[in-house]
């Protein structure tokens, strides 16, 4: 067909169009035509229209057949692709509508994810911004994309969700498939990273008041700001925006009696209730007639959900719900606020501000004194660990024959005893904060003391992230009888936990921390002193858990590059550096060859299967030569045995009788036998 002008060609094309499109009355099978499209490289002709026809009949191809999806290879994908950086946008529109027909073919989602070509179709919706079929099939196809999990984090690093923030300019259908695809973004927490979230944050608030009449896009986009508050800086940028005025303004619309309108409260409610879990959000609500309309609807919705969603907002807020709504109703039955005092409340008095009630703080000391027995668990574990095994471990290394080496002892027992000394302290402080509190009768404050303990706990990094070599030097030193007896007999001495327990403490008390801080969060009013500290204290432990992860991913990516470093052989270079990761390992066909991908770096090694190959060979040789040298040996061995052994003749007859051993050799004892005739024998 190439050998034909542009305009023969594109006739040829729109001849097979009318023919695909009745393959079925015709008998005519289509699915060949993908491949000879592809091994002529018509697709890669200059001639646009020409192109166009192609990629069309691609298209219908696709549509119509689903067994020739098996015929878009990983190649022919990459082909198609290439052409969103050099057409037209008609064309790059039948792309787009090709990709949709083939959205579930593993091919085309391993295409677009894992060899970044997602980011092809954004380019391609960069180029042309005003063109809103193209938009509304680019973000159609990301958008379903992102109902896959795992495919979030790998399409947010090619800017793909940025397609979804542009959609919120649009309308109509391409402004809900951008709420949803931002709603699977923020869902998953490893594609954070790739993205502006503050640039997300005040696009979804400046947008939510227009999505009230639309109920799916209503919930995306509040899904979507309820995910992103549980970052800090994302609820300061959505106050920024006024996320609380528009929660208000919702809140105080005429009520309606429709079950989707009580459902889009609640949700305004649910929202909220997660902003109020960061500091400033929940002084933010607190300041607004937020909570005066969530009385109202905790008390008189007919809706159960949204009644249950109202009341644990304001629970979240410190608010009484039914106290705060009886004076609401007290006043309006009196006429609005012209009564006196008097009639306002018993007594004769106002009614005084709403207080925490018993309950609080009842759990609220259950809780510091659960933190502090806690403590003194962990503080005991650290004590056996460094004195029942440590010390006499390293006592050892003076011997000739240590229980431990040096390098394995650092590697399994890390920092323990700076984290001794520093949670000897903490426990010092906070019992002396517990015993003043009982003494005095009063409540107690411990915000402050966490928060001296939040600044040291960065300490934990090296114990955290060499935790992994810490278990493989135990298990490496169990082998030994000696060590094993020594840790039996410790743990019968001094503690029911096994060491393995022991070593893994420090791993579950950070987490620990931020599930009792959260609890004492929860049962601590907004007028309470303690409120800001513990919030404080909360955010700080927070922030060195995220740290401490970090270092431990990284640790472990360097641990990686090193582990490759010592199987490589022939390679002067140094492989660790602190920027460099790992990024794949992939074995070329015949396993002849790796090929390492890292971020900075790609390696084409041998795989040395060839050469290992030749070496069995060569040891199998070498086997048969030494087991043909060993039988001739044997052979050679025999016959010299039968050499010097002594032979006695009688009669005609050979007969051998060992009796013993001798200085130079066996004794043998002769028996005379006389001779048989031919008489004897016959009778």
């Amino acid at each position: 067909m190439s050998k034909y002008p542009p305009s023969v060609q594109e006739n040829m094309i729109a001849a097979l169009q009318g023919v695909v499109l009745h393959a079925e009355e015709v008998g005519f099978d289509p699915v060949p035509l993908v491949g000879a499209l592809f091994k002529k490289r018509l697709i890669q002709s200059s001639h646009t229209a020409f192109v166009l026809h192609q990629i069309s009949l691609l298209m219908n191809i696709a549509a119509l057949r689903e067994d020739s999806h098996g015929e878009f290879t990983s190649r022919r994908l990459r082909l198609v692709s290439e052409l969103f950086l050099r057409e037209s946008a008609r064309i790059c529109v039948v792309i787009c509508m090709l990709f949709e027909n083939l959205i579930n073919h593993d091919q085309l989602q391993h295409h677009l994810v894992q060899h970044s070509a997602a980011k092809l179709i954004v380019a391609a919706s960069s180029r042309f911004p005003d063109h809103s079929e193209l938009q509304h099939h680019v973000c159609l196809i990301l958008m379903l994309l992102s109902y896959t999990t795992q495919f979030v984090a790998p399409l947010a690093q090619q800017g793909v969700i940025y397609v979804g923030v542009h959609a919120l300019n649009d309308s109509g259908e391409l402004f809900a498939n951008g709420l949803r695809l931002i709603a699977n973004a923020t869902a998953c927490r490893g594609a954070w990273e790739s993205m502006d979230l503050q640039q997300m944050t005040d696009a979804l608030v400046r947008v939510l008041d227009r999505t009230v009449g639309d109920s799916d896009s209503f919930e995306n986009c509040v899904v979507s700001i309820a995910n992103l508050c549980a970052n800090r800086t994302c609820v300061l940028t959505a106050l920024e925006s006024g996320l609380v005025d528009i929660i208000c303004g919702l809140l105080q619309q005429e009520r309606g009696s429709s079950v989707e309108t009580s459902e889009a409260h609640a949700k305004i409610c649910r929202l909220a209730w997660k902003v109020a879990f960061i500091r400033e959000g929940c002084e933010h609500l607190q300041r607004s007639q937020l909570p005066a309309a969530m009385r109202s609807w905790a008390a008189a919705a007919s809706y159960p959900p949204l009644q249950c969603a109202a009341r644990e907002a304001l629970e979240r807020l410190g608010v009484d719900t039914f106290r705060g709504h009886r004076q609401l109703q007290f006043g309006s039955k009196r006429g609005g606020g012209g009564e006196s005092a008097a009639e306002a409340g018993s007594g004769g008095a106002p009614k005084p501000p709403p207080r925490e009630n018993s309950k609080m703080t009842f759990k609220r000391k259950k809780i510091v004194e659960e933190i502090l027995s806690t403590e003194e668990t962990y503080v005991s574990a650290l004590i056996v660990l460094s004195k029942a095994f440590l010390e006499p471990i390293r006592a050892s290394l003076a011997s000739s024959k240590p229980l431990m080496g040096e390098g394995a002892m650092k590697a399994v027992f890390g920092p323990v005893e700076v984290l001794l000394e520093l949670h000897k302290v903490f426990l010092s402080s906070l019992g002396a904060r517990v015993r003043e509190a009982r003494e005095n009768e009063d409540d107690i404050v411990v915000g402050d003391v966490f928060l001296e303990l939040a600044n040291c706990l960065k300490l934990y990094n090296a114990y955290i992230s060499s935790y992994d070599q810490a278990v493989r030097a135990l298990s490496e030193a169990m082998l030994s009888s000696k060590f094993k007896a020594f840790v039996e007999d410790q743990k019968e001495q001094y503690s029911s936990l096994s060491i393995s327990s022991l070593l893994i403490t420090p791993i579950q008390r950070i987490p620990r921390y931020t599930l009792l801080l959260q609890q004492l969060s929860e049962n601590l009013p907004p007028s309470h002193e303690d409120c800001t500290a513990v919030g404080r204290a909360l955010d700080a432990v927070l922030d060195v858990m995220e740290y401490l992860e970090a270092q431990k991913a990284k640790n472990h990516a360097m641990n990686e590059v090193l582990e490759i470093q010592q199987r490589l052989s022939g390679f002067d270079g140094v492989l660790v550096q602190p920027h460099r990761l790992l990024i794949r390992e992939a074995v070329m066909s015949g396993g002849t060859s790796v090929v390492l991908l890292f971020s900075d770096l790609l390696l084409h090694c041998s795989s040395g299967k060839r050469k290992e190959k030749e070496r069995e060979k060569e040891r199998e040789k070498r086997r048969d030569k030494e087991g043909k040298e060993k039988k001739k040996k044997r052979r050679e061995s025999k016959k010299h045995k039968e050499r010097k052994e002594p032979k006695v003749l009688v009669g005609r007859y050979l007969l051998h009788e060992e009796i013993g051993r001798g200085r130079y050799g066996k004794v043998v004892r002769a028996t005379l036998c006389p001779p048989i005739h031919p008489s004897s024998s016959s009778s």
